[in-house]
């Protein structure tokens, strides 16, 4: 104890610095506090323990009804602090307290929780006529040293911050967290908190609204409360970074943030990057039910790409159904889509904006714009046009080839823009499809070929066959269930005009020579198929092969298994010249192929 009094009397001015080394900071000790009751609140609100080096000085100025200047100061070691508003223990703690007048300032706290390592500093003063603590608090960067996310986290924030742990609950975030933080107090108030850092490592993610676990995770982001106007303050925990894995897919997304206000959460995944994804089972479970349908379509053995944004919505009622809204490119690279016709070797990118409003999903904006495609062994390329999905319920193309015509003249009018088109042997080839993606599919489908190249389809699909010219114009419409060809059925018409099919054979030229017809190397000039599709085969009902020399007409069927059964009858050429009775024996001649 040192110390001095002058002038002794009313007025005297006096000093006493009072020191002690290896004071217990416990319950006798808290009691000879309530002297001073700011200093009393504080020790019994963080529930402090430990030994400590102190010095407490008391400096009363000359004069008279001068109050004392107090200020203290504490090295404390071997100490614990189990802060009420904040239950979480902070153990092997260190470093100095100190009082000066009505400010208190907490310098080089060190302390531990199990693995993590912390450092603190500090003020309580005077805002107004009410107090205020404030603690700088962080982690060192090592994620060796952060911030176990356990029970004993979400307890503590239970008590201080229900918000930043109804985030944690909706996202079940594990893993290891690294901070710089803020937590702010008016004395009588909540604790309030603020992190300019925040890193995870080793985390993992089961968000509530979108089941499909994110494990080995990387991530940093910061936190805050925010008030804005006269709307309710929200929390929100901003992601500017994440990468993480679920088994051999990839997952990336920047700029994102989860948020919760008194009426409930919001969380909306930017820039959002999947790599190797594979639609199975699982992710498929994940999905909203809109987003399920569409994606019930691909092949699950199959790897695609995703990129975009996707955001959930929840209520603070749990009775209010979870919402979602997404903004997605899915690029495919060889993989298969199922929509009624099995597309395969698909490579491209499709897009899809929709909602999800807990009850029914809307695709109001799709498009495709595939590289190319195999559909029915046929190779398509430059395939492009809009899609929609309503429920289970995708139109490919536009929605008036559908619609119920009858009592209206002639077939829709449909603009090329309002159908998905490709190209295919040199010409255009136009698809309109719809399917209701339920457990057994329901589909129908209208194709089109606009000027096909018959000699460019030869080369592709028939490189056997020699002499084939022409221009392809045609049709088909199917309509079936399920994925079995036997459920397949429907009508359709394919013209080639002008043609060039094959070289007359000798005899053919002999007897056109009797008709007196002008001479070609074609047989065939024009050609025209209607068929029907039943039962796994092509019923050919009529065939039309058309020539200057002679004319054949036919029907057969075609079946699923390439069996081919066709029959044939002759016409008399179209450009004869009248020579009595040798038209006739020309046509008793040819009559019967």
């Amino acid at each position: 104890l040192d110390g001095y009094v002058l002038n002794l009397g009313p007025s005297a001015e006096g000093f006493y610095d009072i020191r002690a080394d290896g004071v217990r900071i416990d319950d006798t000790f808290l009691d000879a506090c309530q002297a001073q009751p700011k200093m009393y609140v504080m020790l019994k609100e963080f529930q402090a323990r430990g030994v400590a080096d102190m010095q407490l000085q008391f400096h009363k100025l000359k004069g008279i009804g001068l109050k004392h200047q107090i200020r203290f100061m504490a090295d404390i070691t071997n100490g614990t602090i189990l802060y009420e508003r904040f239950p979480y223990r902070i153990e092997d703690l260190s470093g100095t307290v100190a009082f000066d007048q009505n400010r208190w300032f907490i310098n080089n706290i060190r302390g531990t929780h199990g693995q993590a390592m912390f450092t603190a500093s500090g003020t309580h003063h005077k805002i107004g006529s009410a107090g205020q603590l404030i603690i700088d608090f962080e982690t060192p960067k090592e994620a060796q040293t952060g911030i176990v996310i356990d029970d004993a986290l979400l307890f503590a924030l239970d008590k201080s911050a229900p918000q930043i742990r109804e985030v944690i609950k909706e996202l079940s975030l594990t893993g290891i967290v690294g901070l710089t933080g803020r937590l702010t107090k008016l004395d009588g108030g909540v604790p309030e908190f603020e992190f300019s850092r925040l890193t995870l490592s080793d985390g993992a993610v089961l968000m509530e609204p979108f089941p499909y676990p994110i494990r080995g995770i990387r991530a940093s982001g910061h936190y805050r409360r925010i008030t804005e106007g006269n709307a309710p303050p929200h929390d929100r925990l901003t992601i500017d970074s994440l990468a993480g894995s679920h088994d051999s897919t990839s997952v990336r997304f920047g700029k994102s943030y989860a948020s919760v206000d008194p009426y409930g959460w919001t969380v909306r995944l930017n820039d959002l990057t999947v790599d190797r994804l594979h639609p199975d089972r699982t992710f498929l479970n994940a999905l909203p039910e809109g987003l399920r349908s569409a994606f019930s379509s691909l092949d699950p053995n199959q790897s695609i790409g995703l990129d975009g944004m996707i955001e959930f919505r929840g209520a603070a009622d749990r009775t209010i159904p979870v919402t979602a809204a997404w903004d997605l490119d899915t690029h495919f690279s060889g993989g298969a889509v199922t929509v009624g016709l099995d597309f395969t070797n698909v490579t491209g990118t499709a897009t899809a904006r929709g909602t999800w409003d807990g009850y029914s999903a809307i695709i109001d904006h799709g498009r495709i714009d595939l590289t190319s495609a195999e559909v029915l062994d046929y190779h398509l390329t430059d395939i492009m046009g809009p899609f929609n999905l309503e429920n289970d319920r995708l139109i490919v193309g536009s929605a008036k080839a559908f619609k119920d015509r009858r009592g209206q003249p002639g077939p829709p009018q449909i603009t090329p823009n309002e159908s998905v088109t490709a190209l295919a042997v040199d010409g255009i080839v136009t698809l309109n499809a719809f399917a209701a993606l339920t457990e057994t599919p329901i589909y129908q489908i209208e194709l089109g070929l606009e000027n096909g190249n018959l000699e460019t389809y030869a080369k592709l699909y028939a490189p056997d066959q020699k002499n084939l010219h022409g221009t392809m114009n045609g049709w088909v419409s199917l309509q079936g269930h399920g994925s079995s060809p036997e459920n397949i059925s429907g009508r359709g018409q394919l013209q080639i005009s002008p043609a060039a099919l094959y070289e007359l054979p000798v005899l053919a030229q002999v007897f056109g020579v009797l008709a007196f017809a002008p001479m070609q190397s074609t047989a065939f000039d024009y050609a025209l198929v209607d068929f029907n599709i039943r039962n796994r085969v092509f019923d050919l009902g009529g065939i039309y092969l058309d020539g200057t020399a002679m004319s054949l007409r036919g029907r057969g069927t075609v079946g699923f298994d390439s069996q081919v059964v066709l029959d044939f009858y002759t016409m008399m050429s179209r450009r004869q010249l009248p020579v009595p009775m040798v038209n006739q024996i020309f046509g008793q001649l040819t009559s019967g192929w």
